[in-house]
């Protein structure tokens, strides 16, 4: 999604394939311009139980004039507030976004709206 910062509107640029992996995420997104992203991650939890979470991203890369990424920082507090159930993320790079959706990231451990998620034995 962009944001045109005069009007102070977001526009969806592009929607990507529901299959599309983080890979695919970070090829459709510009290096040198900001973007808020609404991304859906499937991914396998340690014990082999398919799960999805959902991200509002705000990139921000480094390569994007200081100007726009002093904005959309300051507007995603005000775009992550229309969603709930969404976790916000803050990326500088593909890095970020590729350690955010690894079963080690904050995506696979993350368990707390899990209520089975703890290896507890029930009778």
């Amino acid at each position: 999604m962009r944001a045109d910062e005069e009007t102070l509107r977001i526009e969806v640029e592009q929607i990507g394939k529901r299959s599309s992996d983080v890979e695919a995420l970070i090829k459709a997104l510009p290096s040198t311009q900001c973007r808020f992203v609404a991304y859906d991650h499937d991914y396998e939890r340690p014990d082999g139980r398919p799960a999805s979470k959902l991200f509002m991203i705000c990139w921000v890369p480094s390569t994007s004039k200081p100007s726009s990424r002093m904005f959309y920082t300051s507007q995603k507090s005000s775009v992550t507030g229309q969603f709930s159930g969404i976790e916000s993320l803050v990326a500088h790079g593909a890095a970020d976004l590729r350690k955010a959706t690894t079963p080690a990231g904050k995506a696979a451990a993350d368990d707390d709206d899990d209520p089975f998620a703890e290896d507890e034995d029930f009778e």
